[in-house]
C-alpha cells in the first residue's frame, strides 16, 4: 500500500511524501494477526524545482529517507530488477551538466541481508552516481563497511572472517526505443561487474559475506583466494 502526496507551492518548488507499507502472510483467512509481517518499506520525502538553484541544478530534486532508489535499472513488465539499490539515505536526482547529460548522485546506508543480529548500526555505506547520457546509463558505486571481517551473527558465530570491507560496482547500461532498430517495441541491455562487496551484482551492497578477490596483479601464493 502506497501513501503519497504531492504538492507544488507558490514559488514553483515541489514536494512529495511517500511511505510504502507491507504486509507478508501465510495464511489466506480473514484474520492473519498471528501471522502478519508488517513492514514500512519507503518513507521519504523530495523537495524540487526549488527557486535558488541554478546552472546544472536547476530543476533538479532533493530527497532524504528510506526508499527504493528511483531509476533502478529494471524490465518494468515483467517486474524484475537488474539492478537495485535501496537503503536509508540521502541525494539529488537530474543535475543536468547539459542538454544530453544528466546524474543522480546519493549515499546509502544498509544492512547486510538477515543473518546479522537486530542493531541500528550502519553495516554498509554505499556511494552511488547513476549517469544518463541519451539512450546509454552508467552507474557507479563504492561501498565501505568497517569491521565487516569481524561481524558476527544473531547466535554471536563469526560470518566471513576473510569478508571484503569494501567493494565497487558498475553498470553500462542501454535503453532502446526499438527492439535494436530491427522493429518497432522496446529493448535493454546491461553489462554489470562487481569486485569485493560489489560482487552482488543485483542487490547492489546487500550482501556482507563476500571475499574481497585477488589483489591485481599479485602472485597466487599472496593474493587472498576467492
Amino acid at each position: 500500500m502506497n501513501l503519497e502526496h504531492k504538492q507544488t507551492l507558490d514559488n514553483g518548488a515541489t514536494t512529495r511524501f511517500k511511505v510504502m507499507v507491507a504486509d507478508g502472510q501465510t495464511t489466506y483467512n480473514d484474520w492473519t494477526a498471528s501471522s502478519s509481517d508488517l513492514n514500512v518499506r519507503q518513507a521519504f520525502v523530495e523537495l524540487g524545482n526549488l527557486p535558488t538553484f541554478e546552472g546544472p541544478f536547476k530543476g533538479s530534486t532533493l530527497w532524504a529517507g528510506k526508499r527504493f532508489d528511483r531509476d533502478n535499472f529494471d524490465i518494468h513488465w515483467i517486474d524484475s530488477d537488474v539492478v537495485f539499490l535501496a537503503g536509508t539515505g540521502g541525494g539529488i536526482y537530474d543535475v543536468k551538466w547539459n542538454d544530453s547529460l544528466r546524474s543522480n548522485l546519493s549515499l546509502y546506508g544498509r544492512n547486510f541481508g538477515d543473518i546479522a543480529d537486530s542493531s541500528n548500526s550502519v553495516q554498509n555505506y554505499i556511494v552511488s552516481m547513476n549517469n544518463f547520457a541519451g539512450p546509454v546509463q552508467m552507474m557507479v558505486s563504492g561501498m565501505r563497511a568497517k569491521d565487516n571481517d569481524d561481524r558476527q551473527d544473531a547466535n554471536g558465530n563469526l560470518v566471513k572472517g576473510d569478508a571484503a570491507n569494501t567493494g565497487v560496482h558498475a553498470l553500462l547500461g542501454l535503453h532502446n526505443e526499438s527492439f535494436y532498430g530491427l522493429r518497432d517495441g522496446t529493448s535493454k541491455t546491461a553489462l554489470l561487474y562487481g569486485h569485493g562487496l560489489g560482487a552482488e551484482v543485483k542487490g547492489i551492497g546487500s550482501d556482507g559475506a563476500l571475499r574481497p578477490g585477488p589483489i591485481p596483479g599479485a602472485s597466487p601464493a599472496t593474493a587472498p583466494r576467492r
